[in-house]
């Protein structure tokens, strides 16, 4: 099926809070650009003739290769008051590199397959297979853009970024800006950048990865806290 056998794949959710408005919550899915990708390749072991008098593969559409990754996530979420204005928006952004496709896992698939042709009367077997990528990128919240309505001309926008290290999925650095447009920032270093430091390279080799050495704090470029531990 279209959806690969999932049972609920809402894009758009409406939740009601009696007597307190409601909250819009939008999803990445299959209907707002987050269809699976075409095979590399497919193919069947035979053609059939269907009911316009053309000969077609078998399987003319195999399963593409999967963006379950990214469906499901938050796009958005609006929350509106009981006169239907709205109170907040958030907006959220993720790991969007043109590269990230390339993080992936090589499979083929090999299925028997079958087809009772109706117009004919007559019941095919066969086998098809399809060749592609599952995908093992890190879809990682990018941006998370919020704004808050005090009035119908005035509000205020907060937004929030994120770093991450890909390859072990550490957050490597987190940004807020206010609503006077100062930033925020808070930076992490872990052991496996500072192999020669302490007993770093043990840690690695254990795969004692996510705990920072050192998380510094800055605020508009002036550093307010800096923390530094020294694991045993």
């Amino acid at each position: 099926s279209s959806t690969r056998g999932n049972h609920i794949t809402y894009s758009e959710v409406t939740v009601e809070e009696t007597g307190n408005g409601y909250t819009v919550y939008k999803y990445k899915n299959y209907d707002n650009g987050y269809m699976d990708h075409e095979p590399l390749v497919y193919q069947a072991d035979r053609y059939i003739l269907d009911s316009g008098g053309d000969y077609n593969f078998f399987r003319d559409k195999e399963e593409g290769m999967s963006m379950a990754l990214e469906r499901g996530q938050i796009l958005s979420q609006e929350i509106y008051d009981n006169n239907k204005s709205i109170v907040k928006a958030i907006r959220y952004n993720y790991n969007d590199d043109e590269n990230r496709f390339n993080e992936n896992v090589r499979y083929i698939r090999f299925v028997p397959t079958s087809f009772n042709a109706a117009y004919t009367g007559e019941y095919y077997q066969s086998y098809r297979f399809s060749a592609g990528y599952h995908y093992t990128y890190f879809p990682y919240l990018k941006r998370k853009k919020t704004v808050d309505y005090i009035s119908t001309t005035d509000s205020i926008v907060t937004v929030q970024e994120y770093d991450f290290i890909p390859q072990y999925r550490l957050l490597k650095e987190a940004r807020m800006q206010d609503s006077r447009s100062k930033w925020l920032k808070t930076v992490y270093s872990y052991p496996h950048e500072e192999l020669n430091l302490f007993n770093h390279n043990d840690m690695v080799e254990r795969n004692m990865l996510d705990y920072p050495y050192i998380s510094e704090k800055k605020y508009d470029g002036t550093t307010i806290e800096r923390n530094s531990t020294i694991y045993g």
